[in-house]
């Protein structure tokens, strides 16, 4: 895995095969929750003011054995700025990891019906798909198995 930024290794929370990962922010009820059943190869990395300091960001950024990337948001209800985190987050830092498939997770307070039809959702999941990757969203707690 490589990574153009010197701030790498800083930015790592964990570095191993642990069987739960939780991506949680203090003092949050939002949860995204990595079940490793296979116990992979788990690194995760803080993105928000770590990886990435100026502009739009999400909040971290999971890898999976070298080969899955997980660009995760944790937010309120607005889930059109999380999709623009992601994609942001996406043009700055996908080139500098190697990946078989790159997915979006947001986890939301609470989902808006009519961000459901908007272009910037629908474009993050074609190009994720064209990555071998979805987008999910979803509120309170994510979980994925692994």
């Amino acid at each position: 895995m490589r990574l153009t930024t010197n701030l790498s290794e800083q930015c790592v929370e964990f570095n191993d095969t642990r069987r739960i990962a939780v991506f949680k922010d203090d003092k949050e009820s939002r949860e995204f929750i990595v079940n490793n059943l296979r116990n992979k190869s788990l690194k995760k990395y803080r993105v928000d003011n770590c990886l990435i300091s100026e502009g739009e960001k999400c909040d971290y950024l999971l890898v999976v054995e070298d080969e899955k990337l997980y660009f995760i948001e944790l937010k309120g209800s607005d889930l059109i700025k999380a999709v623009s985190q992601i994609n942001t987050s996406l043009d700055k830092l996908l080139s500098s990891f190697s990946h078989n498939a790159v997915n979006g997770i947001i986890v939301l307070s609470k989902v808006n019906t009519p961000d459901l039809r908007d272009t910037r959702l629908i474009k993050l999941s074609k190009r994720l798909k064209e990555l071998n990757g979805t987008l999910v969203y979803g509120s309170k707690k994510m979980e994925e198995q692994l």
